[in-house]
């Protein structure tokens, strides 16, 4: 759809999701275009102004004290009024002067330089299907343009259910069937969707063995960690998911302006938790699940519009603003019912422009009742009200929906239509049929096949023996590698040729990137890390020009017997030795791209072993004839820092070394006041 506007100095103004899908489409031209997205919103704030949003309401609240929701609510008003402009109505008059006392006190942002940076820029904008006067006028002035739904496509008949189940079932159905004839998960798009029909989406789309994506948004302040942390119940000493801590301290950061003491800080904080989403696995052929008004026709996708019902579709705005019909009669701001009928309009031209709808709705859920939208009879569209059978598709789910269809004909007498139809596909059906006792799975070394230990496995038996049972031997554990794991492997494979004669860092990076399939997102945060790894390599080579070992091996796999066929193995990212008075002296590495723990004092328990066993391979493998042990370390690439002298002495090595200052002195020739070993000092 947007193929037609892709040249250079273009600018789109569109949603998160709609700029995504142009990305797809600009992936697959073969040519390269100067092109640049931003929000409705982000645009706003470069050509009106932007608000410091914490230190300015931290600020409102003590001049006012007023609910900090309201002053939020009243801050993000200020884009549609005129401040030079006298108003006769009391909330607009409020407006004015608290515009003028952020203003006076430097709590606006004016980006003076973009009406010019946008002059030379094609402008488009789409995915907004309602615009206010102002903006219209704002599009206006910088010679913008609406790209137009292109209204093409007849509209199907619809088709209804007395139930929501059955209508999610009906289109769980169809989307098989198009997968059945070929067609990719990925070219098929749902939309309509309310927050009470999630969970039977997810219920019967995995009887139907369908992936999605999109079907939820969960913020970090709906996690039990987000909760506690915000109300005071958790130090960030006792969060243990990684990926979690990283998003509170970075929240925390943008925050600094406003102290912790501050009786907004709070509200701040829950605000920036619910904004912050939380990343949910992903796959590359999957259903997308989309808000309706952010759907782009696309030739050769399938959408499921559900839920096709008054007030939702198209969607009614009530006169509930802070902002009344009434108060608005004095700005450049559309009413309520001047809204909705742009929503009408939207729904109708968005809907006359997708190839391959399905449309449907539900009479009622288990706890509303709802009616057929408006437009059904406005367009005089054709409703079906005999659905195809469901059934064939999924026989886990045919299975279940017996089972409740022969509760219902027994417990209260309902005998429903497909109730024979089902019972004679399962003439076995374990109907009141129970089986109470436990089952257990038979597990057995075998003799003939090699049972292996690692660190991590030992680490979680530790932890939880039923964790270790669930994960290696019932193998549980999901196998998809997380993008951090993909990092740690790109990382470690251009370590590991680092001391290569021809050693080259772009042919290494990209040799080790093409083994992994990655996300659009992840492509560019990779970008970044690269920049990462090449400030981290000289670094690395700095730290070894320090010491008098000469040599180094890498990835080294070492097992030794444990027992009858029991073996603990180990990968050892890098080896540094030399041989000292007859005997190899040797230092072991573990480069980390993510967190660890390094605490010696719970090896009774069993726990951060790491390193303790890999000295362990050593001594006991073949690797060495008569090793010396000298030390053992880990070395952070990833640590957050302030400035490239922070950065530099994060990369310091952290762990433990043998006390013989000789041995010290080969390893490390600045050990008196060490630049390699973080602690390590002469007093």
């Amino acid at each position: 759809m947007f193929q037609q506007y892709f040249q250079d100095d273009v600018f789109f103004i569109v949603p998160h999701e709609i700029k995504e899908i142009i990305l797809k489409e600009l992936s697959q031209q073969k040519q390269l275009y100067r092109i640049q997205f931003l929000s409705l919103e982000e645009f706003k704030k470069h050509y009106f102004f932007d608000i410091k949003q914490a230190e300015a309401l931290a600020f409102l609240y003590e001049k006012w004290s007023v609910s900090p929701s309201v002053l939020k609510e009243k801050l993000e008003l200020l884009y549609q009024i005129n401040p030079h402009k006298t108003y006769r109505n009391k909330k607009l008059k409020e407006l004015v002067s608290m515009y003028q006392l952020l203003e006076d006190n430097g709590y606006l942002i004016h980006d003076t330089s973009f009406p010019t940076y946008i002059a030379s820029f094609h402008i488009y904008l789409f995915g907004y299907p309602t615009l206010e006067p102002y903006e219209q006028q704002m599009l206006k002035a910088c010679h913008g343009n609406i790209i137009p739904y292109e209204e093409k496509y007849p509209l199907p008949s619809i088709h209804a259910f007395q139930t929501q189940e059955e209508e999610i079932c009906f289109v769980a159905s169809e989307i098989k069937k198009l997968h059945q004839k070929g067609i990719p998960y990925r070219q098929v798009f749902l939309t309509g969707v309310q927050e009470e029909d999630t969970y039977l989406i997810k219920r019967i789309f995995h009887h139907f063995n369908i992936p999605l994506v999109r079907l939820e948004h969960p913020c970090l302040y709906a996690t039990n960690i987000g909760k506690k942390y915000v109300l005071g119940n958790l130090t960030k000493e006792e969060i243990q998911d990684s990926a979690i801590l990283k998003k509170i301290v970075t929240i925390e950061n943008q925050l600094l302006s406003v102290p912790k003491e501050h009786p907004i800080y709070p509200f701040l904080l829950r605000e920036a938790f619910k904004k912050e989403t939380i990343e949910l696995p992903t796959y590359e052929d999957a259903v997308e699940v989309l808000d309706f008004y952010h759907l782009v026709p696309v030739q050769d996708t399938y959408t499921f519009v559900i839920g096709f019902t008054q007030n939702h579709l198209p969607q009614v705005l009530k006169d509930e603003a802070y902002l009344s019909d009434q108060d608005v009669e004095e700005l450049s701001v559309s009413t309520t019912i001047q809204k909705n009928q742009q929503y009408h309009q939207v729904t109708i031209s968005l809907l006359k422009s997708l190839p391959h709808l399905t449309i449907s709705f539900r009479e009622k859920t288990l706890q509303n009742t709802y009616y057929p939208s408006s437009l059904i009879e406005e367009l005089s569209l054709t409703v079906l009200k005999d659905a195809p059978s469901v059934y064939v598709q999924s026989k886990t789910y045919s299975a279940i929906r017996l089972g409740e269809m022969l509760d219902q004909y027994f417990l209260y007498g309902t005998k429903h239509q497909d109730l024979g139809k089902l019972f004679a596909s399962f003439p076995n059906y374990p109907y009141r049929t129970y089986q109470h006792q436990y089952q257990s799975i038979p597990f057995f070394l075998s003799k003939e096949k090699p049972y292996y230990l690692s660190y991590t496995s030992l680490n979680d038996y530790a932890l939880c023996p039923f964790k270790y049972y669930a994960k290696y031997i019932l193998r549980l554990e999901e196998t998809k590698q997380s993008f951090a794991a993909v990092l740690g492997n790109i990382y470690h494979s251009v370590l590991m040729h680092l001391y290569d004669t021809s050693f080259d860092f772009e042919e290494s990076f990209q040799q080790a990137v093409s083994a992994f399939t990655l996300s659009k997102k992840e492509q560019v945060l990779l970008k970044r890390l690269k920049k990462e790894l090449q400030f981290i390599i000289p670094v690395i080579e700095e730290q070894d020009s320090k010491s008098a070992y000469p040599s180094r091996v890498f990835e080294q796999k070492i097992e030794i017997p444990l027992g009858e066929n029991v073996f603990l193995k180990g990968f050892i990212d890098k080896i540094a030795f030399c041989e000292l008075y007859g005997q190899i002296h040797y230092v072991i590495y573990d480069y980390k791209t993510g967190s660890v723990t390094l605490d010696l004092n719970h090896i009774d328990e069993g726990l951060f072993l790491q390193l303790p066993l890999y000295q362990l391979l050593v001594e006991k493998g073949k690797l060495f004839s008569n090793p010396h042990f000298v030390g053992f370390f880990y070395q952070q690439l990833l640590l957050p820092s302030k400035n490239q002298q922070e950065k530099i002495r994060n990369l310091k090595l952290r762990g433990y070394l043998l006390d013989d200052e000789e041995a010290i002195h080969v390893f490390d020739e600045s050990y008196e006041n060490s630049e390699v070993v973080k602690g390590l000092k002469m007093t």
